[in-house]
């Protein structure tokens, strides 16, 4: 990995990286119809996008349990009259552990109302309201990476100042923070899906979060 020249407005020390990735987070309001240990069933209020990665976390007594899966299908669901519709949609998960699956198998037990067997198990979901947290990602390939911000091509083409929740995986690290959209300069490599390059400037961090993360970067990048 080696430092990037750097234009003389821009902050702080960049490197250029490789194999590093991460993605831009949305919270998605979500009701869960169905749950199996292989997928799920929600509704929402806007279609999920086909093909799209969306993380759950289900709270599982004192624990936070989080799954990870792939939208199959999404269809609007009737809606009387001039009243908005919503959208039902089917997620599969990808593979799991066996402790989040002794974990899921349980949390069906515990809120689908009724005494379970094997095969009711991967079929029946839980109760109404239940706390669920349903989040859409949109990836990211990081290219350039300092403690003030990133160079990244994404399949996303935000807009010049918006602001996006993101979370960074390094080196088995995953960060968390807010991007705010400095720059725009162009497309990625050429091909299916068209990438865009995207300059990301990391937003509202405190002073003591920052030099926790340029001490990590210096650590592993330096």
């Amino acid at each position: 990995m080696s430092e990037a020249s750097e234009p003389s407005k821009r902050r702080g020390r960049r490197w250029e990286v490789a194999g590093v990735h991460g993605a831009f987070v949305e919270a998605v309001p979500v009701e869960v119809v169905g749950l199996s240990l292989g997928g799920m069933a929600v509704e929402t209020s806007q279609p999920l996008r086909t093909g799209g990665e969306y993380w759950l976390e289900l709270e599982t007594g004192e624990r936070r349990l989080w799954l990870t899966g792939t939208a199959v299908w999404s269809r609007p669901l009737p809606a009387p009259g001039e009243q908005m519709g919503r959208h039902r949609s089917g997620i599969n998960f990808e593979a799991i552990s066996g402790g989040t699956v002794g974990d899921l198998s349980q949390f069906i037990r515990d809120h689908a109302g009724v005494d379970l067997t094997p095969s009711l198990l991967d079929r029946l979901g839980p109760e109404p309201g239940r706390p669920a947290r349903l989040e859409s990602h949109r990836r990211f390939e990081v290219k350039t990476l300092g403690a003030w911000g990133m160079l990244v091509e994404s399949e996303l083409r935000p807009r010049i100042e918006e602001r996006l929740d993101l979370e960074l995986r390094l080196d088995g690290f995953r960060w968390r923070s807010q991007g705010r959209i400095a720059s725009l300069p162009g497309n990625g490599h050429a091909g299916r899906p068209v990438l865009h390059r995207l300059g990301v400037e990391f937003d509202g961090l405190t002073p003591e979060r920052r030099s926790a993360l340029e001490e990590f970067l210096d650590n592993h990048l330096g």
